[in-house]
């Protein structure tokens, strides 16, 4: 996956974990980190759950976090819990990463795997020059073809996310983001031509015509179209 976009691990200064779902925590991101020596930016009650993780990782490299601003080189991380549950889920959270100089800062909000959207999660993530946020499924997918398992009741519907972005927006009275790239599609229950066209059509009625709404993907890099 790293190959795929071009990224040698021994040039990742930290990992900064969400929550403890093996599809965003495993034994292959142990082997990375005590390889490279890369610090694990991890909270205390994610890194217990699972079989035996704190003794996977050499205890130097692991850095715990809570809700308090850290810092990986030049990035500061600041940390806000979310709402996702099941398994080895731990502690779960959004981060608001800050880069730059004093009189020119960005910012970037992070949110994936939640199951709700709550006010401190919109006023953490305002005035983000770009978002990153989930948007796993379709309820009319789901509701013509109801999946076998309830797991997606974790994560942000393609109309949830459409509603949270657009409180987001509304809140954000210094910037509102150029680009909203949309992650952590189901392939099972969601397809990316119909998040793009539901999230845009609603940040479009609210009004925020020159925001570019993007995919992610987990093995290439996303492309950036700038809007004309």
């Amino acid at each position: 996956m790293l190959n795929a976009v071009d990224l040698e691990p021994a040039r990742i200064n930290g990992i900064v974990v969400t929550h403890g779902h093996g599809d965003h925590i495993n034994l292959d991101t142990f082997k990375i980190v005590k390889e490279f020596g890369i610090p694990l930016y991890i909270h205390r009650k994610t890194l217990l759950k699972g079989n035996d993780r704190k003794s996977k990782c050499p205890r130097y490299l692991i850095q715990h976090h809570n809700i308090q601003m850290f810092s990986v080189k030049e990035f500061k991380i600041t940390p806000f819990k979310s709402a996702h549950e099941g398994g080895n889920v731990g502690q779960p959270h959004g981060f608001c990463i800050e880069y730059g100089q004093a009189n020119e800062t960005y910012k970037i909000g992070y949110l994936t795997d939640t199951s709700q959207v709550s006010r401190k999660m919109v006023e953490a993530l305002s005035n983000s020059h770009c978002l990153v946020i989930e948007a796993n499924h379709d309820l009319e997918m789901i509701e013509n073809n109801p999946p076998h398992h309830a797991n997606w009741k974790q994560h942000l519907s393609n109309e949830a996310a459409a509603d949270a972005i657009a409180k987001i927006l509304k809140n954000s009275a210094n910037n509102t983001p150029k680009y909203i790239f949309l992650a952590h599609l189901s392939r099972d229950n969601n397809t990316p031509r119909v998040a793009l066209k539901k999230i845009t059509k609603r940040i479009r009625e609210e009004g925020f015509n020159k925001i570019s709404v993007l995919l992610t993907d987990q093995v290439k890099k996303s492309q950036i179209k700038k809007m004309s």
